[in-house]
């Protein structure tokens, strides 16, 4: 993996880029790795889980839908069955006895509460006998639908009517006895109290229970819209026999016909009151899931995080490592071209000393003209070597990264005076070939002599017993290209592809560093480098500098 890498104010390399890029490839595999297994998953079930409370509660209306339509059909199935035994044990001149009517009315109502009157009716519609609060002894119910129906049933449960005394009403009516002596036991029923049952609707919800008959008309008085006899906007299916659900924006609405009459049971419920229980357990549910997330996302940007400032430390603590280790090896290469210099300062101090003692030596025959030639040869010498000191000092001072323009040749020029005198030791020859008028770089020349004077001092180092070392500069393009090329012994084909990994050498005390720093220090300056070789032919390293760095002279 490339590391990117860029520069700080003070010419420091900085890793954060690299960093931040692998920390947040961590972070999302570990979000995705913690999260997707959470969200699908766990979304899954809760999902399940919630269609399966929904359709529990869906099951739990339908069941409780069911108990109204038999505790409406219980209370209307009573009255009748009250009705018929009445009707049963009195005759109808019992019935018809002065105050009897009454006592059979108030016994009803102790037993079975709902009843508003009661009357005995002859099979022409007459009134025989009456108890209530109406004036219907003397009316007559041979037309109205619900005598009517008596001529082919027992008993009958009439809609809603208006009938004589012009108020909604509904009637139970049996039929007692065949032929003349057969009479009718009509009571009707206490709408207030029948609406309070019918009212009732759910448990433990607040709904609109009521019923409509056929044709769609309200039997009981709704909660919320419409009146008693109105339409209700429902369009009755009697096909229809099992629970019908519907949904309506916010209202939902369940369905059912009653089994003692053909009257509908309708119950209306808000959706988010029924559902309430289930919205908080799915708002409880999803603040979980949240706070679930945002603890996973906070533990994994904090831990990760906290690596990444460990991780940049220890780069940090490395990069001064790097610093120091690439200051030892500078320093050792520097070491190795010392030698010459120290020759050469040792040649000088040789021809101060022959001087002096010349002086300290001479005779009275000695004349002026050669006291001055010996002193000026001594000046000579020491400047020098003062001058030579001070260029080697200048050569291996640490200098901070300065981007300045650089010229290869006078580069590869200034290092080789520095190595004349140890090549001239081994017998290694020097063939230049730089291009004329080399454009300059805009580059650090501290960098790239380092870079130049480990080609070099591998070179020196390959020709043990002597050879040639080849330099040519080149502008290609818009780049420069630098080639140091040998005759030695060249590098063996399994060393060639590692010749640039950090701490592999082939060198009995070499320590794996140069040209490893060489690719490291051309990288962070935009260039490359490459190497050729075929063992016993010879190496070639390649150094070419991009475009970016060049500076038109």
């Amino acid at each position: 993996m490339a590391v990117q890498t860029r520069f700080d104010k003070k010419g420091g390399r900085s890793d954060y880029p690299y960093y931040r890029q692998v920390w947040i490839k961590v972070v999302l595999f570990l979000l995705t790795a913690a999260l997707f297994p959470l969200i699908v998953i766990g979304g899954g079930v809760t999902s399940y889980i919630f269609n399966k409370l929904e359709m529990q509660l869906l099951d739990d209306v339908r069941h409780q839908v069911r108990a109204h339509q038999l505790a409406i059909d219980n209370f209307l199935d009573e009255r009748e069955r009250g009705l018929k035994m009445m009707a049963a044990l009195h005759s109808l001149e019992e019935l018809t006895g002065p105050g009897r009517l009454d006592s059979v009315f108030n016994m009803l109502n102790v037993r079975m509460p709902g009843f508003q009157d009661l009357g005995v009716i002859d099979m022409k519609g007459r009134h025989l006998a009456y108890t209530g609060s109406y004036a219907l002894a003397s009316q007559n119910y041979k037309g109205e639908a619900w005598f009517l129906s008596l001529a082919e049933r027992d008993s009958y449960i009439s809609d809603v009517f208006t009938g004589f005394r012009k108020i909604p009403h509904f009637i139970i009516a049996v039929k007692q006895g065949r032929g003349d002596d057969a009479f009718i036991l009509r009571a009707t029923v206490d709408s207030n109290r029948f609406d309070l049952l019918v009212a009732e609707g759910l448990d433990n919800i607040s709904a609109d229970s009521f019923i409509v008959n056929r044709n769609g008309l309200f039997q009981t008085t709704p909660r919320q819209t419409g009146e008693l006899l109105g339409h209700s906007g429902i369009h009755p299916d009697p096909e229809t026999k099992a629970i019908e659900i519907s949904s309506n924006g916010d209202e939902l609405t369940v369905m059912l016909w009653q089994e003692k009459v053909p009257w509908l049971n309708v119950v209306r419920v808000k959706s988010h009151l029924l559902y309430a229980d289930l919205d908080r357990s799915r708002l409880a549910v999803l603040l979980t899931f949240l706070i679930g997330i945002g603890l996973i996302v906070s533990t994994v940007l904090l831990t990760t995080g906290n690596l990444v400032r460990l991780l940049e430390a220890k780069g940090r603590r490395l990069r001064v490592l790097d610093e120091q280790l690439r200051r030892s090896s500078y320093l050792s290469a520097t070491l190795e071209l010392s030698m010459g210099f120290f020759e050469e300062i040792k040649d000088i101090l040789s021809n101060i000393d022959a001087s002096v003692k010349w002086l300290t030596g001479r005779g009275p025959e000695t004349g002026p003209s050669e006291l001055t030639e010996s002193v000026s040869q001594i000046a000579g010498e020491a400047s020098r070597a003062h001058q030579l000191v001070e260029k080697f000092s200048i050569y291996i001072r640490d200098e901070d990264p300065i981007v300045t323009e650089v010229y290869m040749n006078d580069l590869l020029d200034d290092l080789l005076s520095f190595m004349q005198r140890m090549m001239a030791h081994r017998d290694i020859q020097i063939d230049r070939d730089f291009q004329k008028s080399l454009p300059a770089l805009r580059s650090d020349r501290r960098k790239l002599r380092q870079v130049f004077q480990n080609l070099l001092l591998n070179a020196v180092s390959a020709l043990k017993n002597g050879g040639t070392i080849y330099l040519t500069t080149r502008a290609e393009g818009n780049g420069v290209t630098v080639v140091i090329s040998d005759n030695g012994p060249g590098i063996h084909d399994t060393d060639l592809a590692r010749v640039f990994e950090p701490l592999y050498t082939t060198k009995p005390r070499g320590a794996g560093l140069g040209l490893s720093m060489c690719r490291t220090i051309l990288d962070q300056l935009g260039g490359s480098i490459s190497v050729m070789s075929r063992s016993g032919e010879g190496a070639a390293f390649t150094v070419t500098l991009p475009e970016k760095m060049l500076h038109a002279c």
